[in-house]
């Protein structure tokens, strides 16, 4: 039996038992089959709000993208620079050629990258910070924990930059015992 139509008569035995917008992961193992929610939409059905706002704090963690291109622009300015001579009254025309070489211009874009990827993360864990006291009383208020948050959305790609930050969040694993400050990455 083709992909297709195998596909098309499982749908077909499923579809009276389903509701609408209910998504399953459906899997025979060992003769048994297992049927489990599938995690991104049990989120996002069951806690709206809460999974609203992992996908706003996503969101503001993924920024940054202007810091790289701004290290790349500058780095290859520099590079130019060099290679063109602008620099030479700077530092000195016998200074400038003894620089120019395949390794400075490496070693800027290094630097280009480097600086940038280092302002981005900063930057990011600071604004993590900010927004953890908020994101632990909604995750508080829905029920959940840490670890089952993590859990749930895991495979959610619209959301796997917060979820790395939630599974380093130390402070986050035992909230009943830690201050809504402490162990935040």
């Amino acid at each position: 039996m083709s992909e297709p139509s195998r596909a098309q008569k499982i749908a077909d035995v499923l579809r009276p038992v389903l509701a609408e917008n209910e998504a399953f992961v459906v899997r025979q193992q060992q003769g048994n089959v297992h049927v489990t929610p599938l995690p991104g939409h049990v989120l996002r059905d069951a806690h709206p709000r809460l999974y609203g706002q992992l996908l706003s704090a996503n969101e503001q963690l993924s920024v940054g993208c202007g810091v790289f291109l701004a290290g790349l622009i500058l780095a290859g300015l520099a590079c130019a620079g060099f290679a063109l001579g602008w620099w030479d009254h700077v530092i000195g025309k016998d200074a400038a050629d003894e620089l120019r070489s395949v390794w400075l211009y490496q070693f800027l874009f290094l630097i280009g990258l480097g600086i940038p990827g280092y302002i981005v993360q900063v930057s990011a864990r600071r604004h993590y910070r900010a927004l953890r006291g908020e994101l632990l009383a909604s995750i508080e208020a829905d029920g959940l924990d840490r670890d089952t948050l993590v859990a749930i959305i895991q495979d959610d790609p619209a959301l796997s930059t917060i979820c790395r930050y939630l599974k380093l969040d130390r402070g986050l694993r035992r909230a009943d015992q830690t201050s809504p400050n402490s162990g935040a990455p």
